[in-house]
């Protein structure tokens, strides 16, 4: 939630157009509505979903735009597909193609922090 925040504020105090992109759970995804934060947290542990901003001004200061919020996931993704319905096919395969999904999951995920993490520290030929 205090990513969301700062990202409001962000958006509001740029002089130009904002874009927020914001993921909402939903009961169609199989999960407790009662207590979404607990999937939120496990989406953002698990590196299924990256919380970070961009802001130009960073920029003016000598410092790349774009900013990464999350920590190194700290959950294997499997963990976080366990914990909604949507996923239970992902189960109920056989052993080997079970295990191939879930380990292209996971190096995808991992892959794509390593790149988000090069973006923020500027080592990346681009840096939005």
């Amino acid at each position: 939630q205090e990513q969301t925040l700062k990202a409001f504020l962000e958006a509001e105090q740029h002089d130009g157009p904002s874009l927020i992109i914001a993921y909402c759970h939903s009961p169609a995804h199989g999960i407790d509505m009662q207590s979404p934060s607990q999937y939120q947290k496990a989406a953002v542990q698990s590196g299924q979903c990256l919380l970070y901003r961009n802001n130009p001004v960073r920029e003016m200061e000598g410092l790349c735009a774009f900013q990464l919020d999350s920590d190194v996931p700290s959950m294997p993704v499997s963990e976080y597909f366990k914990m909604e319905k949507r996923f239970a096919g992902l189960f109920e395969q056989d052993l080997s193609t079970f295990e191939n999904t879930i380990a292209q999951a996971q190096q995808y995920v991992n892959k794509r922090f390593a790149k988000y993490q090069l973006l923020e520290e500027k080592k990346a030929s681009v840096c939005y």
